[in-house]
């Protein structure tokens, strides 16, 4: 699955650092479920659930929907609480919480303990985070896009609907999307031998 994901930066080579910075924010959520469900583990309850404040962000918005869209996480409906906004709700992928022993005493893979504690009752609250303590100002500002640089001068785009090099003054040529994915080497796509 994480393979898939990561092949979105090949596919839609603009989005690489969103990619990137989505994965780091993936396997973040997977610890905080996983510390949390550990500390549950002399109670009656688990906790699946992440809540992130909401912040109207374009590039946030599009590094949520493809870890969405690629299976990591499932969306729930938004919750208000109180006065401090809205907060989108995600469950991660049940096998990356199993892989990171949140339902396990001692470190031992136990599958009747882990169906137990999955059927436990769920906390009715999920965890609340913001993004800027999920991953930091810094990983913050490296969201951006990867726009192709200008083809005669090397200077790379500042938006995407650039239409001349701010360097050399020269026409920018879209690069296209299947000359792009027709560069990529078999070997490095996501498929089975059989495929």
């Amino acid at each position: 699955m994480k393979g898939e994901y990561l092949s979105l930066s090949k596919k839609l080579p603009q989005y690489k650092a969103i990619v990137q910075v989505g994965l780091e924010l993936h396997d973040k959520i997977v610890d905080i479920i996983s510390l949390e469900n550990k500390r549950l583990v002399e109670d009656d309850e688990k906790q699946l659930q992440i809540g992130i404040l909401k912040e109207h962000n374009l590039k946030l918005d599009r590094m949520m929907m493809f870890l969405v869209e690629a299976g990591l996480l499932y969306k729930l409906k938004p919750i208000k609480e109180g006065s401090s906004g809205e907060y989108d709700r995600y469950i991660p992928h049940l096998l990356f919480i199993i892989q990171s022993g949140a339902f396990s005493i001692g470190g031992e893979f136990n599958s009747k303990r882990i169906i137990q504690f999955l059927e436990r009752k769920a906390k009715k609250h999920p965890v609340t985070r913001i993004f800027r303590t999920l991953l930091g100002a810094e990983k913050i500002q490296e969201i951006r896009l990867n726009l192709p640089s200008c083809q005669y001068c090397g200077t790379e785009r500042l938006i995407e609907e650039q239409k001349f090099c701010y360097n050399c003054g020269k026409e920018l040529i879209r690069q296209s999307t299947f000359e792009s994915c027709m560069q990529i080497k078999i070997d490095d796509l996501p498929i089975t031998n059989l495929q």
